[in-house]
């Protein structure tokens, strides 16, 4: 049986622990308030963008090809990828006689 000063104790122990959860839970409601409204703002930017490309009658990638065209960055880009693939490809190649290679 708990004296009057130990339930005074398990009352304020009560009592705070609901302060900080209310506080906590009002913190993460701002947050959760916060990320929605990001991600709405996000939404509507992808939607703007939708209803132009819409509006300019074409696909988004018809928009946006050509883009690198004399682009040297891009045509560097493409001659190292064509370089890797074509060592990847001729590493994977076996030998002609199926014999490995000889030491």
């Amino acid at each position: 049986m708990l004296n009057a000063d130990g339930e005074r104790a398990a009352k304020n122990r009560t009592f705070f622990r609901s302060v900080l959860c209310s506080a906590e839970v009002e913190l993460l409601r701002r947050r959760v308030d916060e990320l929605e409204a990001g991600l709405a703002a996000v939404r509507n930017q992808l939607q703007a963008r939708r209803d132009q490309e819409r509006v300019a009658g074409r696909p988004w990638w018809e928009a946006r090809a050509g883009a690198f065209a004399d682009d040297p960055g891009f045509e560097e880009m493409v001659n190292l990828g064509r370089q890797w693939r074509e060592a990847e490809r001729t590493d994977a190649e076996p030998d002609v006689d199926g014999g490995g290679t000889q030491t």
